[in-house]
């Protein structure tokens, strides 16, 4: 009976401590970007299979990168990011708004989308 209840608490314990959830990826996300590895970032970002059959993996990586880019000059300042909600939007996406101070204590919100691909979620972007 110890050891069964051994288990089940290791099983919530690793549950609850998984690195592969909206809000996890959405606070790494930033945390890639403020910190230039744009490599990490873009494996963050989901890409549909239909953006793929028509762009090569070149322009979709430029595309990429410049969107990150783009993002990082309203996050250069952040200090900390709070989740302060998460809305699941249909089956497998999820919509995770946050709330950043910057250096000067000032709140910034920013919200991401994130999809569940093949059991890794990942951040969905416009290119």
């Amino acid at each position: 009976m110890k050891n069964f209840l051994f288990f089940c608490l290791l099983a919530l314990f690793v549950t609850a401590c998984s690195t592969n959830n909206p809000t996890y990826v959405s606070k790494d996300y930033i945390k890639a970007i403020q910190e230039d590895d744009i490599r990490r970032a873009k494996k963050l970002v989901y890409v549909p299979a239909s953006v793929q059959s028509e762009l090569s993996k070149e322009d979709i990586d430029k595309e990429s990168e410049k969107k990150i880019l783009s993002l990082k000059s309203g996050i250069d300042d952040i200090n900390s990011c709070e989740v302060v909600k998460t809305e699941e939007i249909g089956g497998l996406a999820t919509k995770v708004f946050m709330e950043c101070k910057n250096k000067n204590g000032k709140i910034v919100d920013k919200d991401f989308s994130v999809i569940n691909d093949g059991g890794t979620y990942k951040i969905i972007l416009s290119l």
